[in-house]
């Protein structure tokens, strides 16, 4: 029976790959092209796997995945966004008439996460990727100005994490400047 089994699912995976049967399933795995992985897929879903269970044919499927190199959990789309960054407030020393740094802690995902994109103003305004942490806004920053800053993270299959807190920052007056009553900032 098992080599019925095996012999049934080599028979799917070539007539995958040499049919038009590859079309109407689509991409399934959500990776953005039609590939072996579309095939796994629907044979997770016709073994029952989707939904947890378990046969010969989900045996099979394993043992499948295994000699092509796939990682049984990488076949199933992600559809999980990362959680939410923690935006810390910058100090005094982070925040200049042009410049606001800024960083937050990592946020977590089941694959992992690919990079933060950064808003002030609800604009993007920038985006880091991989486990980088950290941003300098310098692009169109002002003296004398409140900036609203939120950071949201997003992983390889573009999910996007609920936003951070936002962070609210008033950049100083220019150096030199003089104000309404005479004083010169330093």
């Amino acid at each position: 029976m098992r080599f019925k089994t095996y012999f049934i699912l080599a028979i799917l995976c070539v007539s995958f790959y040499s049919t038009s049967f590859a079309a109407l399933l689509g991409d399934a795995n959500g990776n953005g092209k039609l590939d072996l992985g579309d095939a796994v897929f629907f044979l997770q879903a016709q073994a029952g796997l989707r939904s947890g269970g378990r046969g010969e044919l989900a045996d099979a499927i394993a043992i499948m995945q295994t000699l092509v190199g796939l990682n049984p959990e990488r076949v199933l789309p992600d559809m999980a966004p990362p959680s939410a960054p923690l935006l810390n407030t910058p100090s005094d020393l982070d925040v200049a008439y042009n410049l606001v740094k800024l960083w937050w802690l990592e946020s977590s995902d089941d694959v992992g996460v690919a990079g933060y994109s950064i808003y002030r103003d609800n604009v993007k305004v920038g985006e880091t990727t991989g486990t980088n942490t950290f941003f300098n806004d310098t692009v169109n920053v002002n003296p004398s100005t409140s900036y609203a800053y939120q950071v949201k993270a997003f992983d390889e299959a573009g999910n996007v994490s609920q936003g951070s807190d936002i962070i609210t920052v008033l950049t100083p007056v220019r150096p030199g400047t003089v104000d309404v009553g005479g004083r010169i900032t330093p």
